[in-house]
């Protein structure tokens, strides 16, 4: 099901988390219906998931899916947060009652014209997140910091709280990074 967090009929709030090289498998749900094949870090059938100010990178068969079945609803709400060193499937969004909604400042390095989980208006263009490797920057997880020139740098939102990830306080001025680390405190 979901490499790292799966979701049926519930909400899940996810805010300053870093997933990293999450690997899914196909999977069968509690009645028997083969669903998803194993997509995504994060997966959601018939339930909601809001993300924000969190770090997705490298996770085999994408960071995000999301998936309206059987006449249920899908909903996934994301606001700074970056997708990155993804394959094709970075974030899908499935169903007729599935919904995507960008709170701004995301960035996603790749994404499918076709699908409705992708830049949005008061979103990043697509670029390259100039992140760190996966390592100690301080705090009690391993997390990947931007390095310099990143255009996540001052372009999020500190709508989420005062502390990054790592416990570390958020820059108010001009504005946080986008992602799970605010990189002027990154070690």
């Amino acid at each position: 099901m979901g490499g790292a967090v799966f979701v049926r009929g519930g909400t899940l709030r996810v805010v300053n988390s870093t997933f990293v090289a999450n690997e899914t498998r196909p999977g069968l749900s509690g009645d028997n219906l083969t669903i998803g094949f194993g997509r995504g870090a994060v997966f959601v059938v018939n339930g909601s998931a809001t993300i924000q100010s969190s770090t997705f990178s490298g996770n085999l068969n994408g960071a995000l899916y999301v998936l309206s079945f059987q006449n249920g609803g899908a909903s996934l709400t994301l606001g700074s947060t970056v997708l990155a060193g993804l394959n094709a499937g970075t974030c899908q969004i499935e169903g007729s009652g599935s919904s995507y909604t960008s709170l701004g400042s995301n960035l996603f390095e790749t994404f499918l014209s076709n699908n409705p989980c992708g830049v949005q208006a008061g979103d990043l263009p697509i670029a390259d997140a100039r992140l760190g490797v996966l390592m100690n920057n301080g705090g009690p997880t391993q997390t990947m910091a931007p390095r310099p020139f990143s255009p996540l740098l001052g372009a999020g939102q500190c709508t989420t709280g005062s502390v990054d990830q790592r416990g570390f306080s958020r820059s108010a001025a001009p504005a946080c990074d986008v992602g799970s680390v605010e990189a002027d405190r990154a070690s």
